[in-house]
């Protein structure tokens, strides 16, 4: 997401230390896509808009090597303490290309509740299909169009 709507400073520490035991994002948004998810072991998986780790360090602990890119300098902080360098994370900007990937370069991308915050939609799914691999597989998810 842009730098304007990332989740900075103040901000980004609100959501991060919330997003533990919030009801949408624990107990509801998190488990349905990791459900989804299914056996990730030994894929490539790329954490769309990663926030503070907790998809990223979830789907590391089932055996998925993550690269977790987030536009928020302070949500990376939080997830890289979370994740112990269990995984890569990337500082980058989803209004940009996802230039730092290779063609089907992913397995699998997680794009969790972060797409209603992106403007340039075409492109950032554009970009998701250029990395996956041919079968590979999108999980995304959005807040409810009523919340917003």
């Amino acid at each position: 997401m842009q730098k304007a709507t990332a989740y900075h400073d103040g901000l980004g520490d609100f959501f991060a230390e919330r997003a533990d035991t919030s009801p949408h994002n624990a107990y509801t948004d998190r488990p349905a896509m990791l459900r989804l998810a299914g056996d990730v072991s030994g894929a490539q998986v790329l954490d769309v808009g990663c926030g503070a780790g907790h998809y990223a360090s979830e789907l590391s602990a089932r055996g998925a090597q993550v690269v977790g890119i987030e536009g928020s300098a302070t949500l990376l902080r939080h997830a890289r303490v979370r994740l112990n360098g269990h995984a890569e994370l990337v500082l980058h900007d989803l209004e940009e290309p996802l230039a730092f990937a290779a063609d089907a370069s992913f397995d699998g991308a997680v794009c969790a509740l972060v797409f209603h915050h992106i403007r340039n939609r075409e492109q950032l799914l554009g970009e998701l299909r250029r990395v996956l691999r041919p079968g590979g597989w999108l999980l995304m998810s959005t807040s409810h169009p009523t919340a917003d």
